[in-house]
């Protein structure tokens, strides 16, 4: 497991997700998709405003031995590394 913020640039060892149960059951159908079709890379899970803006999300690749090439490079050192 990874955990990565763009925004920092930063890896964490650790992070807290609070989640509704709609919004738990909205994770794992996708979770699912991307389980199920490893060559999509990631899913994004996107909370939206009344207007439909984002104001949250967390994006979850899956990284596999036949798909790293497609990661960005500090996305590579980060799977790699972990850092």
């Amino acid at each position: 497991m990874r955990i990565y913020s763009y925004d920092q640039d930063t890896s964490f060892d650790e992070i807290f997700v609070y989640l509704t149960p709609e919004e738990i059951e909205d994770l794992i159908g996708k979770l699912k998709v991307l389980l199920q079709n490893p060559n999509i890379h990631h899913i994004h899970f996107t909370e939206l405003d009344t207007n439909n803006a984002s104001l949250r999300e967390m994006t979850v690749s899956v990284f596999t031995g036949k798909n790293l090439s497609e990661f960005d490079e500090r996305s590579k050192r980060l799977i790699i590394e972990g850092k």
